[in-house]
């Protein structure tokens, strides 16, 4: 696809930012690890080990530091994992038992934000079906803060 010429043209201001608004949320990014592959393979035998390896990730409420959003995910670390491992198997026969905060650690990496920002302007569905028209849209912005 190609860039039409007036969205080339935007310059991203740091003052002005028409197209992000801040999100009243923290966020937790759920990466799986070897170990999550290696039982997924092993609870539905043949399975693609790159099948169901996005990350994912969860809004939390807003914390005002990321050693609050952390002491949140150990308390409530077990609910990501039982959703996580949900998604291999319904059957919580095939979990691991005695999971721990450290167990988790080892099958997901975690990535915390106090930071979580929405783009706004247009969906996405209506730039992949209309590019031209959302590059029309977009270039009705304020490019600098003077012109706002």
């Amino acid at each position: 696809m190609q860039i039409p010429e007036n969205m080339k043209r935007y310059e991203f201001n740091p003052v002005v930012q028409p197209l992000f608004d801040k999100v009243d949320c923290s966020g937790l990014m759920l990466i799986p690890n070897k170990i999550y592959y290696e039982w997924s393979q092993f609870i539905v035998k043949g399975r693609d080990p790159l099948n169901n390896q996005e990350a994912e990730f969860f809004l939390l409420p807003q914390f005002n530091s990321p050693e609050k959003t952390e002491e949140f995910c150990r308390l409530f670390f077990d609910l990501f994992f039982q959703y996580k491992l949900r998604q291999g198997s319904s059957d919580p026969a095939f979990w691991p038992k005695g999971r721990t905060f450290k167990m988790f650690q080892q099958w997901f990496d975690l990535k915390i934000t106090n930071v979580v920002s929405s783009f706004k302007w247009i969906s996405f569905n209506a730039l992949a079906v209309d590019p031209v028209s959302a590059a029309a849209e977009l270039s009705t912005l304020p490019l600098h803060p003077d012109t706002a």
